[in-house]
């Protein structure tokens, strides 16, 4: 494999495991409960509501629009003295709304902060909306924060009050301690801004010119760069500012880079510094929070939700102070609150923004309403809607990074990926609003991911390209899954694990069922179902724990006025779990790195077997592989790719099946619920995962064929299959592991799976040629070989250190000096040439690495030296 395609494939990787959930902010003292907001209009309004109702259109100001007659000032007026209010009005385009916003000649923009203003909780939320289409981290969130606007003398300051006194309690005890905090507490100063000019009511006018055409330190474009993005003055300015009556929005275009004085620095070694100059859209977002915060509902270990996070201070359940979690959601209230199924006060609405192509949206709206029945068992009808972002005509002004809107968006950049993150009040973890980006080259990933895995089980998607219907389907389930992020819920890798082989091969089951019992996974397409089995639902949807983590978070409790009012009736909704392992959570948290349980690419309860029949079907899809890549008088890229991507999902598999050395299943449950949380796999169970892989890792034929590689690979043509196979010898050999198989020994010692054991195992597996009456290695197995010594060599050097409280160090040294002794018999036998040499040089590395004389073997002061 070519060094580009090994980083591609980290690459991917890496995004993959890249998280969706919002900014964890933390905040003092519960937050109050909320009475219920006012009920909001159809059609483009908002769906959350602050102090008044949102208008449908925004006062927009856009540069080159105002008078020229005016000089301009900078940041701090004429001579840093204030401007005359009169002078300033009378030659400015004004826009009004949260506040007043006014625009002079060039990039002249100032605010006028209404007294009333200050003191008030509010939102800044900062998104890229434009970058270089070669981007590699795609648009997305900048920075969360919530602040508030505050006077110092003649400045106005702009105070982060995320780690401050949120709380407004009426209760005298509240009271007492929102006082001890403001008194202790220092909320930080983001930015401190003259007041150049005073309204005749003393509201105070401020210039920001200069600042949005810069860079904001705590809203940094370089939070997504692999390096600082330095914006050149010259060529940065304010675009637009919308001023809308509760939010507004400001738009900028910033340029680093080139031979100006804008720069990168400090760029990442790995990616490098990006050629040229960099121009990118950032747009800031002022929301003002709702007046009255939502009741928050408290987190539970047992339910995969985003948080927000808090410090208790008022002792009122412990003495101490602790930090405690609340979940993130929609503020959902019904029309009726008496019945069973009501209409909500005001709907989840999902707009899909303009630039969506035609073909895609159907699926897209599919993808949002696909979970009304979620919400109906939650007891609300119609509560999540998908609907067209209003045209230009009639609606010139929307924006889809308007905070007030909850969107789709379409990114054409050439990003594998999609994501959806979500505004969120930190007080309360409503969700104000989210805004989902599907980036171009999803379909295609989409597209290689369904040929690979379930093309053997479905006739219809043997040729590239697949069919529009089926492609579709896919989009439909990736959208569900990430709307389903920006509705609170956090991946659930455990449940892609529900269903047993046998489910997922009758398509009576998957029909009903589907796929896996979360949409919330990464369970991916169904490629354990056979051809002949006759199961064409081979798309993930949404299962029952999607229905259950609503219902969780979202069912209104009667008369509960506090989260502790709360506290009983979700724990038992959230102890059905025992009883019912398709309700069970598992996410990316500790335990999942060594629960095998807990698995993303892969679907089925039984590892080895699901993973048995998935590479049965990849060997399928390599028989047709160049057929369906290929057209007459076109290139080999999409063969190439195709290829890469089944060696991909055959590590991925084999890798779910290593997880099971030394696993510990976890059974999530609290204090009074259920047995004991950690179960270790049994002994037999690991050893047959370790056969299972070493016969994987012999030389696969199938996997590198020469009428395929042939066709593109010119150069380490058997490198890629050969990088996987030394990829899953180091997961295999990995210390960690040699620390779990211990922790069996001793907390399970009639079950464990000894290290020494392992180690032999692994090493017997690995030579296995020595069992044959004619000693052949052939050259991947060879290269295999020599990893193995030199994984172990390493291990052994930091043994003294790292792998103390393990066997490992006898363990190797034991083992290796077993195979000397093999190496040594075989070498008398008559040998090929290659294989003879391939011989003797192990026998001369082994000879090294057991070198007993102290300065053969480098301390670890030595090796970091």
């Amino acid at each position: 494999m070519s060094r580009t395609h090994r980083l591609l494939w980290i690459t991917a990787l890496l995004l993959a495991l890249t998280a969706c959930a919002p900014q964890t902010i933390h905040i003092t003292l519960e937050p109050a409960p909320a009475a219920a907001t006012s009920a909001q209009a159809d059609g483009a309004s908002p769906q959350h509501d602050a102090k008044s109702t949102l208008p449908d259109t925004a006062a927009t100001v856009e540069e080159g629009s105002a008078p020229p007659d005016a000089q301009p000032t900078g940041q701090g007026g004429y001579g840093g003295e204030q401007i005359p209010y009169a002078d300033l009005v009378a030659s400015a385009e004004k826009a009004s709304g949260l506040f007043t916003v006014y625009h002079i000649a060039e990039n002249q923009w100032y605010w006028e902060i209404p007294s009333a203003l200050l003191g008030q909780d509010l939102l800044w939320y900062t998104e890229l909306t434009k970058a270089p289409s070669s981007f590699f981290n795609g648009l997305g969130v900048v920075a969360e924060k919530m602040v508030e606007f505050g006077r110092i003398n003649d400045r106005i300051v702009i105070y982060e009050m995320s780690s401050v006194l949120s709380k407004r309690g009426t209760d005298e005890e509240e009271t007492a301690i929102n006082r001890a905090v403001a008194e202790s507490a220092q909320p930080a100063v983001l930015l401190s801004l003259p007041i150049v000019a005073e309204s005749p009511s003393g509201d105070a006018v401020l210039d920001v010119s200069m600042l949005f055409a810069n860079d904001l330190p705590d809203f940094s474009v370089s939070n997504l760069f692999f390096g600082n993005f330095i914006a050149d003055p010259e060529r940065s300015f304010v675009q637009k500012i919308q001023v809308f009556e509760n939010n507004v929005a400001i738009t900028s275009l910033l340029t680093s880079g080139g031979d100006m004085s804008g720069g990168y620095s400090e760029f990442s070694d790995f990616f490098g510094p990006p050629p040229g100059s960099v121009s990118v859209e950032i747009r800031h977002n002022l929301t003002l929070l709702p007046l009255e915060p939502m009741m928050p509902r408290s987190f539970d270990p047992r339910v995969g939700y985003f948080t927000v996070s808090y410090e208790d201070f008022s002792g009122t359940r412990e003495r101490d102070v602790v930090a405690r979690e609340l979940i993130t959601r929609y503020r959902l209230e019904k029309k009726h609150p008496t019945a069973a199924l009501s209409e909500p006060v005001a709907p989840i609405v999902f707009y899909i923004s303009r630039e969506v192509p035609d073909q895609w949206r159907s699926y897209i709206k599919q993808g949002v309403e696909d979970w009304q029945p979620a919400f109906a068992a939650a007891g609300f009808k119609n509560a999540i809607i998908a609907k067209d972002a209003p045209s230009e005509a009639a609606q010139p002004d929307w924006d889809p990074a308007d905070t007030r809107y909850s969107v789709i968006r379409w990114v054409a950049q050439s990003i594998a990926n999609a994501i959806g993150p979500s505004t969120v009040d930190p007080r309360s973890g409503e969700i104000i609003s989210a805004h989902i980006q599907l980036y171009a080259e999803l379909i295609e990933l989409i597209e290689q991911w369904y040929f690979v895995q379930a093309s053997a089980a479905d006739e219809t998607a043997r040729t590239f390209p697949l069919p529009d219907e089926t492609i579709g389907a896919a989009l439909r389930y990736v959208v569900a899954h990430e709307v389903g992020h920006t509705l609170g819920l956090r991946h659930n890798h455990r449940a892609s694990q529900a269903y047993t082989v046998e489910q997922l091969r009758d398509p009576a089951f998957t029909a009903e069922h589907g796929v896996g019992a979360s949409i919330m996974s990464y369970g991916r397409f169904n490629y354990v179902a056979q051809p002949g089995d006759g199961v064409t639902n081979l798309i993930p949807a949404l299962g029952p724990y999607d229905l259950f983590a609503i219902h969780w978070g979202y069912a209104p409790i009667e008369d509960a006025f506090t989260p502790e009012d709360e506290f009983a009736q979700l724990d038992e909704w959230a102890a059905q779990q025992i009883d019912n392992p398709w309700l069970a959570f598992g996410g990316e948290d500790l335990p999942s790195w060594v629960d095998p349980t807990v698995l993303t690419e892969n679907i089925g309860a039984e590892r080895i077997e699901a993973t048995r029949l998935g590479l049965q079907n990849l060997e399928r899809v390599l028989d047709y592989l160049v057929q369906a890549t290929t057209q007459p008088g076109h290139d080999f890229q999409q063969l190439t790719k195709t290829y890469y991507t089944l060696l991909d999902q055959r590590a991925l598999w084999l890798s779910s099946v290593i997880k099971l050395v030394g696993g510990v299943e976890e059974r999530r449950t609290l204090a009074g619920r259920g047995d004991k949380q950690f179960q270790r796999v049994s002994g037999e169970r690991q050893r047959a995962a370790v056969q299972f892989v070493l016969a994987n890792l012999e030389t696969q034929p199938h996997y590198i064929p020469a009428a395929i590689l042939d066709q593109f690979e010119p150069i380490d043509a058997t490198g890629g299959f050969a990088f996987y196979q030394q990829l899953l010898l180091t997961e295999l050999l990995d210390p960690l592991r040699y620390q779990q198989l211990v922790d069996g020994e001793v907390l399970n010692p009639t079950d464990a799976y000894p290290l020494v054991e392992f180690l032999y195992d692994v090493q017997v597996g690995l030579f296995s040629e020595f069992e044959a009456e004619t000693v052949h290695v052939d050259p991947l197995r060879r290269g295999l070989q020599r990893s193995y010594l030199a994984i172990l060599q390493g291990q052994l050097l930091n043994g003294e250190t790292d792998l103390v409280n393990t066997d490992i160090r006898a363990a190797i040294r034991w083992n290796l000096t077993q195979l000397q002794s093999q190496l040594a018999a075989v070498a008398a036998d008559k040998l090929e040439l290659a294989t003879q040499v391939h011989l003797a040089d192990l026998q001369a590395e082994i000879e090294q690495i057991l070198q007993p004389a102290r300065e053969q073997r480098p301390t670890r002061m030595d090796v970091t030296q």
